[in-house]
């Protein structure tokens, strides 16, 4: 009855407009990256808001049926929502540092708000503030607490809990589940760490240099 949609992107913004001071390019390069492109092609916000009309349309014809990626029956039929969808939580997964905050939550969630407005879905559920989860946050504090042997977690119950406790995202996700979700120790997520050292490398390559970056090798 719960259904938490999830959007991962992993876009980075511009340096410049994060850091030169004019908010207006700021906006500009946020928008393009995570609502809508110059070529008007939906990113981020706007693809769940589009996923969201097309599967809970006002017009039950127009509404399209979720499909499993290895073919298995999805329970949930979206030409009837009687017992099955209640409500839904958007999550927007994101790498980029500025957008890890309370500010970029709420501003994020400001622009989906408006999205949802244009759009023609159903009222017989009930959709959620967009909650923005910083891959950062989904590594050190979701991932352990779901695999946890001792306080096995949900993100789920982590999704509700902060809509019960925090429906206003006033506290930072992070502080959130450290609060409310205790944590003991896990093994090291070798995966994980690979994974994110991938994406700090590639994140290096775009920042600087090859030359700069052999320099720092040797010096280190």
């Amino acid at each position: 009855k719960h259904l938490i949609v999830l959007e991962y992107k992993s876009s980075w913004m511009k340096a410049d407009a994060k850091y030169g001071g004019k908010i207006r390019e700021f906006e500009r390069e946020w928008v393009r990256k995570f609502v809508e492109n110059e070529k008007n092609v939906a990113k981020g916000l706007g693809q769940i808001a589009n996923h969201l009309e097309r599967i809970f349309h006002q017009v039950k014809n127009e509404r399209e049926q979720l499909q499993a990626a290895d073919g298995k029956p999805v329970p949930f039929n979206s030409q009837n929502l009687t017992g099955t969808i209640e409500k839904v939580t958007p999550v927007l997964i994101v790498q980029e540092p500025a957008l890890r905050g309370l500010f970029a939550e709420w501003l994020l969630n400001q622009k989906f708000q408006e999205l949802l407005q244009g759009k023609t879905i159903t009222a017989a559920i009930k959709i959620n503030p967009l909650m923005v989860m910083h891959i950062d946050d989904l590594e050190g504090e979701v991932k352990p607490r779901l695999r946890s042997n001792i306080h096995p977690t949900t993100l789920e119950q982590i999704v509700n809990l902060r809509a019960l406790r925090d429906p206003a995202y006033r506290s930072h996700l992070s502080e959130f589940i450290m609060d409310y979700f205790p944590r003991e120790q896990v093994e090291p997520d070798v995966e994980s760490i690979e994974a994110l050292n991938k994406v700090l490398q590639r994140a290096m390559e775009s920042l600087f240099s090859e030359q700069a970056l052999r320099l720092a090798m040797i010096q280190s």
